[in-house]
């Protein structure tokens, strides 16, 4: 077993930095088990560590990828901790991947033309049904875009061809439809730190976090470096999962909107019919057309004082509607102001939720929750935000997106400081508004205005709260399904390149190592809770 906090600091800093951001992930998982390896050469007392890195990244998301697999079976070889039911996967998964010469799949892909990307797949899966290539292909397409006659097929193909694997494609299939029970049936089938965690937080579900305490004992004591699953567990053995709080003075809750009379109006019903405990909804009219007009002042008889709305004759872009909205708000006197997006679909306690994150850590400048596709809320659409190194020649900075590689069964069901939240839903009290400033229109019309100003933030020491208890829906489409037009992508690409180069190179660092100290901080104390916890009743 690896003791994480005996090689702590033997650890690359990246790998330090990227194991506080989280522990799933494939792609994560692969560049810190490459990290770890290659400094386990002059440290060998870190190689365990590694191997258990690299396994993790196949089976987090990436059983089905034969490449990953391959790699898996090379280091199983020479590496006797790797577990017998994973190096005989790993060699059936080598052995089944086999990429076509060429096909135009990526070219679909490129064009999000899911009808015939569908077809594709779904012919050269019946063709070749023991090809992990295009089961791995059904299997992502049908997940991440709600195809589930593509998932169906590769479970089918897989329990012909290569049962070993269908277990973990059927286990996420049981989280996506919320069968806990299935998942905790399934998981002991599926090798890995993935699945344990999957199996702990399923046992907690359906009997408790007390019943689920062999489970989380057996994962921890295993995989001691699965910091996430550290964070998940002190939430729900401390009660803060639960945790909602009534604001003690009403305030704002504020949104701008252009020409989206659909989603607004589901917005608006949704915030409506959620607990504000007094506060007022704004919404700025930021040059909407009829039908919009119409929506808004249905929603204005309707709700009377509680509804404010604000009209202006043209569109301004996302920062100048959220200065609008923030110098309405100074002037105003009221505590706080949450800004949301008009595309948003709320719980009914999400307030509550985000105020009980305030409560707990009142010195932030902002708090924000997790959203998910409104469609596919098994799909992660923003988290946590971490600021790291750039692997991009030229740029200084990339913010971590993990969350986009595993589907939503609750890894990220956490609440801790991060470096931004998403600007979909956050709140704010006065002085953070007041203190940090307006929103730069450098990033007009829209795209990194938000993150732009937590980075500001950070700069100045203060940091973001993430509550990932309150999920959001966000009816605005990620994956393959969404569109993005050229022009609407190059202003994003600009934005980004503005705020890469608005701080220096050491700048950028010093965050990053002012990041990673902060989530050090937070870490020690509750891993230090949750093994207390672990070793209650043991025996």
């Amino acid at each position: 077993m690896v003791d994480i906090r005996r090689l702590w600091p033997k650890l690359p800093v990246c790998a330090r930095r990227g194991l506080l951001q989280g522990s799933v992930g494939p792609l994560h998982l692969m560049g810190l088990a490459t990290e770890v390896l290659e400094a386990g050469a002059a440290q060998p007392e870190l190689l365990p560590l590694g191997v258990d890195l690299l396994v993790a990244a196949w089976c987090s998301g990436s059983m089905l990828d034969g490449a990953v697999a391959a790699q898996v079976a090379a280091v199983a070889e020479r590496s006797p901790g790797v577990p017998e039911p994973v190096r005989r996967l790993a060699r059936i998964a080598a052995a089944s991947w086999r990429p076509p010469e060429t096909t135009p799949l990526a070219r679909l892909v490129a064009r999000r033309d899911l009808a015939r990307l569908e077809t594709l797949v779904a012919r050269e899966l019946a063709r070749d049904p023991g090809n992990l290539f295009w089961v791995r292909h059904a299997v992502t397409i049908g997940l991440f875009d709600d195809r589930p006659s593509l998932v169906e097929q590769a479970v089918s193909a897989l329990t012909q061809a290569l049962p070993p694997l269908a277990s973990a494609v059927a286990m996420e299939l049981a989280a996506v439809r919320g069968d806990w029970e299935g998942v905790a049936a399934l998981a002991p089938q599926v090798p890995g730190p993935v699945a344990a965690f999957g199996e702990a937080l399923a046992v907690t579900r359906v009997g408790g976090v007390d019943a689920a305490r062999p489970a989380w004992r057996r994962l921890l004591r295993q995989w001691p470096w699965l910091l996430q699953a550290v964070l998940v567990l002190f939430d729900l053995v401390d009660g803060v999962s639960i945790a909602r709080c009534a604001p003690e003075t009403a305030g704002v809750v504020a949104t701008y909107t252009l020409d989206k009379p659909e989603d607004l109006d589901r917005t608006l019903a949704s915030l409506a019919a959620s607990r504000l405990h007094g506060a007022q909804i704004w919404v700025l009219d930021n040059g909407c057309a009829a039908p919009a007009k119409a929506v808004m002042a249905r929603w204005q008889e309707q709700l009377g004082p509680a509804m404010r709305t604000i009209t202006l004759p043209v569109n301004i872009g996302a920062p100048a509607a959220r200065n609008w909205i923030r110098a309405e708000f100074l002037k105003s006197g009221l505590p706080w102001l949450v800004y949301v997006d008009d595309d948003v679909q709320v719980p009914a306690d999400w307030l509550e939720g985000l105020w009980a994150a305030r409560m707990r850590v009142p010195e932030a400048g902002v708090w924000g929750c997790q959203v998910v596709d409104a469609a596919r809320p098994w799909v992660l659409q923003s988290v946590d935000l971490h600021l790291t190194p750039a692997s991009d020649e030229g740029q200084r900075f990339k913010v971590s997106d993990l969350h986009h590689q595993v589907l939503n069964w609750g890894a990220f069901a956490y609440l801790r400081p991060c470096a931004s939240v998403t600007g979909c839903c956050h709140l704010l009290d006065a002085r953070a508004v007041a203190a940090e400033g307006e929103f730069d229109i450098r990033f007009s019309p829209s795209q990194y205005d938000d993150l732009e100003r937590d980075v500001r933030m950070l700069t100045a020491g203060r940091m973001a709260v993430y509550q990932g208890h309150v999920a959001i829906r966000h009816f605005k489409r990620t994956g393959l399904a969404a569109a993005t037009s050229t022009t609407q992508w190059a202003n994003a690409a600009a934005n980004l390149e503005k705020l890469q180069k608005k701080y220096s190179q050491e700048t950028w660092k010093e965050l990053m190592e002012r990041e990673t100290q902060v989530l050090e901080d937070d870490l020690w104390p509750k891993l230090a809770r949750v093994r207390a916890w672990l070793a209650e009743e043991e025996g």
